[in-house]
């Protein structure tokens, strides 16, 4: 039987794990033996007896003397204060937690986008105060915006900024992205690109169909390159050909087929 030691301790609820998802752990994973430490001297004391462990870095001393130790699991994406000498020269498997994160945050993202869009702080502001005077919301530059049509950028493309991407999409927004190496490639996130088949069903007014990074509607196409934009093409006798420029908005591209 594995040994797996929890770690995540915290003063705030938020950074600790729930009894609910140490229970479920025992369920999914019932040859491991589970032990949770609720600070960090009961860490220091199991670590000794763990081969697996998912916790906060414990740091160097403690990692140390955690001789049968085979797996550290970050609760984090940064992973930097989990390389010490005692991993690097045990070559203990590290991994991460990148991603976790990613759906939550862009939510919260577009939940703001919107807010801050229809202006929801002065429209809760009146409620409480002097009462739903929305003709008052039109003058001057507190009237609010619609999100449609706008452009949103993103510096990065991780996990992330593919999810914000991807609800942005929902919302008509043109989206923009930067990332550190543009030309490393990136897996095709179909769920993105069904944010077109819309698009290319209106503008064809048959049925479009998501193969990798394309959209095909009969004799009509529009695919998603590197760079984020979506290209046109139509079907000749012989092969696809470019029907007209790349947009950042599938339903501007779908305008040139």
């Amino acid at each position: 039987m594995r040994h797996l030691l929890l770690g995540l301790f915290h003063a705030t609820e938020a950074w600790r794990i729930p009894d609910a998802e140490v229970d479920r752990l025992g369920r999914d994973f019932p040859d491991l033996d589970i032990a949770r430490a609720g600070s960090r001297e009961e860490l220091e004391g199991a670590l000794p007896g763990a081969e697996i462990l998912f916790a906060w870095a414990p740091g160097e001393s403690a990692l140390a003397r955690a001789g049968p130790l085979r797996w550290i699991h970050a609760p984090a994406a940064g992973v930097g204060a989990f390389i010490t000498p005692s991993v690097l020269r045990r070559g203990i498997l590290l991994t991460n937690s990148r991603g976790v994160h990613a759906v939550p945050i862009a939510e919260h993202t577009l939940g703001m986008l919107v807010a801050l869009a229809r202006h929801f702080r002065p429209a809760v502001a009146d409620q409480i105060t002097t009462g739903l005077d929305r003709e008052r919301w039109w003058v001057g530059s507190g009237r609010p915006l619609e999100l449609r049509g706008r452009t949103l950028g993103l510096f990065g493309y991780g996990a992330i900024g593919r999810e914000i991407a991807r609800r942005a999409l929902a919302f008509g927004m043109r989206v923009i992205a930067v990332r550190r190496h543009p030309g490393s490639g990136v897996a095709w996130d179909p769920d993105l690109l069904k944010a077109a088949r819309v698009a290319l069903r209106d503008a064809s007014g048959t049925t479009a169909r998501l193969a990798r990074n394309r959209i095909t509607a009969g004799r009509a196409q529009l695919r998603l390159g590197r760079d984020l934009l979506w290209y046109p093409y139509s079907r000749s006798d012989d092969d696809w050909e470019p029907a007209g420029p790349p947009q950042s908005d599938p339903a501007r591209a779908a305008e040139s087929l």
